[in-house]
């Protein structure tokens, strides 16, 4: 008997017209509980709906958060600093784009409330990140002339690597702004 049961599935799942001991296809089956059972078509309907509202997503919309801002914005203006400096250093040749560390803290403060604006801009100005990013990449082009690397290898090298962890570091940034700003 649950051979014979195996069989009628499968009858079903390859051709679709053989269900049980009926000679039908699975749809007009389906159809046919659907037709003589409203009860049954509610049931699944409201349970279908329920299912897609827990699988979309869904929208919300967050509330001002300066420390996360912060957060964002200071790895963001690290990375500005650190393209800021490479302009005025052997590897300026393959930056193209113009990096202002003044204009993006700028634009920056302007996601901030008035009350948290005042405390970020202080310490920006505390930070001087020019300088810190200063010993960084002075040490990295200096390891790359010890290593016997030449400018442009040296240079590029660098540059690969951060302007793949800048553009991480932006659109955590962006997404930042779009999730915790005023």
């Amino acid at each position: 008997m649950l051979t014979e049961a195996a069989g009628d599935a499968e009858g079903v799942i390859w051709d679709g017209t053989k269900f049980g001991h009926w000679a039908c296809s699975l749809y007009e089956y389906v159809v046919s509980i659907f037709l003589t059972d409203q009860e049954k078509l509610v049931t699944i309907l409201f349970r279908t709906l329920f299912i897609i509202a827990l699988l979309l997503p869904t929208v919300s919309t967050a509330e001002y958060n300066g420390r996360k801002l912060a957060i964002a914005l200071g790895a963001y203006l690290r990375m500005v600093a650190t393209f800021e400096y490479l302009q005025s250093t052997e590897c300026s040749y393959i930056i193209q784009t113009n990096f202002s560390l003044d204009q993006s803290s700028r634009d920056a403060l302007l996601h901030f409330e008035n009350k948290d604006r005042k405390e970020m801009k202080s310490i920006i100005k505390k930070q001087n990140f020019l300088n810190l990013v200063k010993v960084d990449i002075d040490g990295a082009l200096k390891a790359f002339k010890q290593d016997g690397l030449d400018r442009k290898s040296g240079c590029g090298m660098l540059l690969g690597t951060l302007s793949n962890t800048f553009s991480t570091i932006r659109d955590d940034y962006e997404r930042a702004i779009s999730m915790y700003s005023k």
